[in-house]
């Protein structure tokens, strides 16, 4: 909830509709009449003069409610968008998370059961050959079967890597990271 509601492109969507919210309310507040009261003071000839004049606009042709309804209305459009990306990345992020949980279960296990027997197994490959337990086409097609796991162990790393960017971008807290990251390469 916390990384929603501060992901920047939540944050630029509501700044937009906040925005155009006060916009409708000046209109709003544009659209009234104010009378005016304007205070004068001078010298006419010897005598000091005070003049007091009092302007009340009327609003015969026009009182600009087009002009409301229609800030107004753009408001809540902006209001529906800034939800929209809400939700929209409220799925995003949940799905994100959802696949980097399972990808680092995955990667967890995989580290629990063959990331230690791993080396084992090669030094005991190479032992056997070169006792000669093992003949050469066995040694091979054994090899390859060592070298197909390793693949599938980097492979695994890549995309639960993978996922953890996604699920930083998600978050919007790439940024962030890099700055972090950046800044602990550099120190």
């Amino acid at each position: 909830e916390e990384w929603l509601l501060n992901h920047p492109a939540v944050l630029a969507a509501k700044g937009n509709w906040q925005s155009l919210q006060r916009q409708a309310v000046v209109a709003d507040r544009a659209r009234r009449s104010e009378p005016t009261v304007i205070l004068d003071g001078g010298k006419e000839g010897d005598e000091s003069v005070v003049g007091l004049a009092l302007a009340i606009p009327l609003r015969v042709r026009n009182n600009f409610d087009d002009q409301v309804r229609s800030a107004n209305q753009i408001a809540l459009a902006a209001k529906a968008d800034y939800r929209a990306i809400q939700r929209r990345l409220s799925f995003e992020i949940e799905a994100a998370t959802t696949v980097a949980r399972q990808y680092r279960t995955q990667h967890e296990r995989w580290q629990d059961v063959a990331a230690s027997s791993s080396e084992r197994s090669g030094n005991l490959l190479e032992l056997q050959w070169a006792e000669g337990d093992l003949g050469t086409n066995e040694y091979l097609i054994l090899l390859q079967q060592r070298i197909n796991g390793l693949l599938a162990s980097i492979e695994l790393t890549e995309n639960y890597r993978l996922s953890l960017l996604d699920w930083l971008n998600a978050t919007g807290r790439v940024r962030a990271q890099l700055v972090l990251a950046d800044f602990l390469f550099y120190s």
